[in-house]
């Protein structure tokens, strides 16, 4: 009886996901009064209390920094929940009102199909260069598999032979699969360099061949901006981000001398910010409250407009139809493709809080500021910071609003300069 309880015991510890490190007795009895129905056993039911120590380990999810590059956001899925999308009452505050918005789009592009061809950026880069570069990517991805697999089983080794369970026999089938993996890394570098020397080839030659081809159609007499205008899609990376002058994470402080520390570098930046917009550094606990104490002065009891003074639906179409494509995205997360390209199904559920601005000076927090990041000027030492100018990535749909706000009321604004 003891024996077959140990097993299944010994069975559901092993089918568990965690790595238990201590486990000890605590409290066993014999249930006399358990009824075992019509099953006649000359044994009685035991239980067993156990206590342990467990550790599992969850893995959290890597941030995919081109999530949203390759979403079509002309896709009916986003259209269809802006349709059935119920924005909040009038009475609902406005920081409700705006999450609800952000995380039902997210929910929207979360379900988006992605899209599976992705075309060069280059005119000259033609199917036969794109088909090498695709295998050249193949032969490195299987190099990196390779490369992941002998270090699990150099690990899987020495815990064998630290352990002093290493046969013979499994020293020589290491020694066997390990050479076989070594094989197929030289297999695959091979290829690797092959497929890379016949896409440089190929895209020099494709690239001579269709510069010739632009610069014969052009007319003798062509002004010196139309030759540039035809030669910029041959001129450097098609990355951006090579395009730029990386700097080095080194910052002085006001006294000259390099920071140790990185939250003496950080605060270095928030002192040169703060003083370049001539403001105060608060605890994000602060900011709130002073947020919500601005709230309340803001709201208006009683208040008497005409409907001329209060932007339209049109304007708010229109504020939407402006937000450039490609651009960096807020805290919110929400690109601007959304605004773009569904201007007439995202006007109507953010007309509320424009007009919540509008007559009561009510914002969200979400759109009042953003993510301040550095950028070089290219000029000056990168060790001193103010050789940066900011950059505000904000939300777009806050942008929208104020750009709505900002064309309504720009003639009064005007005349009154």
């Amino acid at each position: 009886m003891y024996v077959q309880f140990y097993i299944y015991m010994y069975t559901f510890l092993n089918t568990l996901s965690i790595s238990f490190s201590l486990y000890t007795y605590i409290y066993s009895t014999v249930l006399s009064d358990f009824d075992l129905a019509q099953r006649h056993e000359d044994h009685q039911l035991v239980t067993l209390q156990l206590q342990w120590v467990a550790r599992h380990h969850l893995r959290k999810p890597k941030y995919d920094k081109n999530i949203g590059m390759n979403i079509d956001y002309k896709d009916p899925l986003i259209k269809e929940g802006l349709m059935h999308f119920h924005p909040e009452p009038w009475h609902v505050d406005v920081e409700q009102q705006a999450d609800h918005l952000v995380q039902h789009l997210r929910h929207s592009m979360g379900s988006l199909r992605k899209q599976q061809a992705v075309s060069a950026k280059k005119p000259y880069v033609t199917p036969e260069v794109w088909q090498y570069r695709l295998k050249k990517l193949q032969c490195r991805q299987i190099n990196k598999q390779i490369r992941r697999r002998l270090a699990t089983e150099a690990l899987h080794q020495v815990f064998k032979a630290w352990t002093h369970s290493a046969t013979t026999s499994d020293l020589a089938q290491f020694f066997n699969y390990g050479t076989s993996l070594r094989c197929s890394q030289v297999k695959a570098f091979l290829g690797f360099c092959k497929y890379r020397k016949m896409m440089r080839s190929q895209l020099q030659q494709s690239k001579s061949t269709f510069l010739k081809q632009r610069l014969s159609q052009l007319p003798e007499n062509s002004a010196a901006a139309d030759i540039l205008k035809e030669l910029k899609p041959f001129i450097g990376p098609t990355n951006p981000r090579k395009q730029k002058k990386a700097t080095l994470p080194m910052v002085h402080n006001a006294d000259d001398q390099p920071c140790t520390l990185p939250t003496e570098a950080l605060a270095v930046w928030v002192d040169f910010f703060r003083d370049m917009e001539g403001g105060s550094r608060v605890t994000e606990a602060q900011l709130r409250t002073q947020w919500i104490d601005n709230l309340q002065s803001f709201r208006q009891t009683a208040f008497q407009l005409s409907m001329e003074e209060v932007p339209t639906l049109t304007d708010m179409e229109l504020a939407c139809r402006r937000v450039a494509c490609k651009k960096a995205t807020g805290p919110d997360k929400v690109p601007g493709e959304v605004c773009r390209f569904h201007p007439e199904l995202l006007a109507p559920v953010t007309y509320t809080q424009m007009l919540k601005l509008v007559l009561h000076g009510q914002e969200p927090l979400l759109f009042k500021g953003g993510l301040l990041v550095p950028a070089y000027k290219g000029k000056g030492p990168t060790y001193r910071v103010n050789s940066f100018r900011s950059l505000l990535i904000s939300s777009h749909l806050g942008k929208v609003i104020h750009r709505c706000i900002r064309q309504h009321k720009a003639d009064a604004y005007e005349k009154y300069l």
